[in-house]
């Protein structure tokens, strides 16, 4: 992709798989910087969005724990368009990141640029009911991007939602000024999506309607001497909440193949997976504790 070697594949391969990001705050500040001026450079604007942004306006700089840097564009916004892209690509290339476009989907196209280890998302969002949505499905209303405002990072000037602390609240909840470690931010928003959404209607039922294709993909939930948990609840953001039967069974309708964000609670203990990738059809079990689902039939595969 994008003239890359088999060897910067692999490389992509390795650092966007990691659980733990190497995150190194210097070159997290130095690959912001370059990023900015090439941006600027080409006529894009952006804004800083998630954690980026929260870091910026509560603390001032960038999140110490933080794994990656988040930035967003808009289609339609400020002359932005997907012909935008392309330029910026190539250009990032030529400063020896290395690209892949990792989520492209009804809603967003997220370009992850990596350089040194380390991990820039930039999120271009389709407007969808006057609202853009940003992982896991949190509705952002469109009217926080009409004026971007200026706020001040690192001897430079960023651009982010107006005003930023309403931006903040939707995203990460009423508490998101109190400082929190990775693992608990993420529940945080899981209980907002949860709260703000029925399970009858997910935001990807209210935005397609019924959903483009069939599937019925299926988790087992599982205890450790692999006898099937019963009635143990399964949260996935933006589609639903689920039981699973006598079986440990939980199945469900998926969109595509695609990030999601999953709470698993078996016996009162919360487990969450923040960024799970799920084919549609497929099989999964999963384990209290671990960190991940296990693929046990690949559908897209047969």
């Amino acid at each position: 992709m994008y003239g890359q070697t088999e060897n910067d594949e692999a490389e992509l391969d390795k650092i966007l798989n990691l659980t733990d990001y190497p995150y190194n705050i210097d070159s997290a500040k130095r690959l912001l910087l370059e990023t900015n001026q090439v941006m600027r450079s080409y006529g894009v604007r952006f804004f800083l969005r998630q954690g980026t942004c929260l870091g910026a306006v509560r603390d001032g700089g960038l999140l110490p724990w933080d794994d990656d840097i988040d930035i967003g564009s808009i289609y339609g916004f400020y002359g932005f368009s997907e012909e935008s892209i392309e330029p910026i690509i190539q250009e990032m290339r030529n400063r020896d990141f290395l690209v892949r476009i990792t989520i492209d989907n009804d809603y967003y196209k997220c370009v992850t640029f990596v350089k040194e280890s380390m991990r820039i998302d930039w999120a271009c969002y389709w407007i969808i009911n006057d609202c853009i949505y940003m992982y896991p499905a949190v509705p952002i209303p469109i009217s926080l991007f009409v004026n971007l405002t200026e706020i001040s990072l690192l001897g430079e000037t960023f651009l982010v939602p107006d005003p930023p602390e309403e931006y903040l609240q939707l995203k990460y909840g009423e508490d998101w000024k109190t400082p929190k470690r990775a693992g608990e931010y993420e529940a945080d928003v899981l209980d907002l999506i949860h709260d703000n959404i029925s399970s009858e209607r997910s935001i990807l039922k209210k935005i397609s309607g019924v959903f483009s294709r069939s599937s019925n993909t299926k988790i087992y939930l599982m205890d450790r001497d692999d006898k099937p948990l019963i009635g143990a609840r399964l949260f996935i953001a933006g589609i639903g909440n689920f039981k699973s039967n006598r079986n440990g069974e939980v199945s469900f309708n998926l969109p595509g193949y695609d990030y999601y964000a999953l709470r698993i609670d078996p016996d009162g203990t919360q487990y969450i997976l923040y960024s799970e990738k799920l084919h549609p059809d497929n099989t999964y079990n999963y384990r209290p504790g671990d960190e991940h689902l296990t693929l046990v039939s690949d559908k897209k595969r047969e």
